[in-house]
């Protein structure tokens, strides 16, 4: 470049001369300072505009402020004069009542002879009376009181659940287990669900063996298995009960009853 057109020519000419200025680094050099002063044109416009809006919040306001009520007057007819009020009679006289008779106070006068007292004193009054024991005079007839009667409360039977030899079904545990397979039949719901399990039962084996309080004390298969269980479980004949110090006992007792697909 020669030096008077280097004189003449801008600084990014002198650097881009002899080298491809369609790349882009050319032109956003070459546009450098109007973007910076739209951009500085663009805050300045922002921050006024961030400072009047106060002011024209206010001035739109005032505009739609709704318009006062225009109050119109009424004029009031006047009321006509109430009537005269009419004299009612006035209301009867009430007669005075009679004047109280006179009490004449007699004074006591002194007598020289003694007045007995009929009053009985302090002292008999707080002695106890005595009871006779003959009912009434000229009859030999004498009333004794029956002793009190004591009811004795009726005594609960213990359940005890702690033993010294537990309840026994009849047959053993194989009996038992042949009982439950003969009388048990699976639930139709369990069956469609695929479901299997163990339920346990609680029941008292009283002395006699017979089985009372059968419930479901805990159910892991659900679909009508525990109320199966629990019915199959009351069928049962008399256990062998549980013994404790080697006599007879009420034994509370938990049996599992097991429910399998085949």
């Amino acid at each position: 470049m020669e030096s008077k057109q280097i004189l003449k020519s801008d600084i990014l000419d002198i650097i881009f001369e002899n080298r491809n200025k369609d790349y882009g680094a050319y032109d956003i050099r070459k546009r450098y300072r109007d973007r910076v002063n739209k951009s500085l044109l663009i805050a300045i416009s922002i921050l006024v505009l961030v400072l009047v809006m106060p002011d024209i919040i206010k001035w739109l306001s005032k505009k739609t402020e709704a318009p006062k009520p225009v109050v119109k007057e009424v004029s009031v007819n006047e009321l006509a004069p109430p009537p005269p009020l009419q004299k009612t009679p006035p209301p009867p006289e009430i007669p005075k009542p009679p004047p109280p008779e006179k009490i004449v106070f007699t004074p006591p006068k002194v007598v020289k002879e003694k007045v007995l007292d009929s009053m009985p004193s302090m002292k008999v009054i707080e002695q106890k009376p005595q009871v006779a024991a003959v009912a009434s005079q000229g009859s030999n007839l004498s009333y004794t009181p029956p002793p009190p009667t004591i009811v004795d409360k009726p005594k609960v039977e213990e359940i005890y659940t702690t033993y010294d030899e537990p309840p026994v079904p009849p047959g053993g545990a194989d009996g038992y287990k042949k009982f439950l397979e003969e009388h048990i039949h699976f639930p139709q719901q369990a069956v469609d669900a695929g479901a299997s399990g163990t339920v346990y039962v609680s029941i008292v084996v009283s002395k006699d063996g017979s089985l009372s309080d059968v419930h479901v004390e805990k159910d892991n298969v659900h679909y009508g298995c525990g109320d199966e269980a629990v019915r199959v479980i009351k069928t049962m004949p008399p256990w062998k009960p549980g013994k404790m110090n080697g006599v007879a006992v009420k034994v509370r007792y938990v049996i599992p009853v097991k429910f399998t697909l085949h």
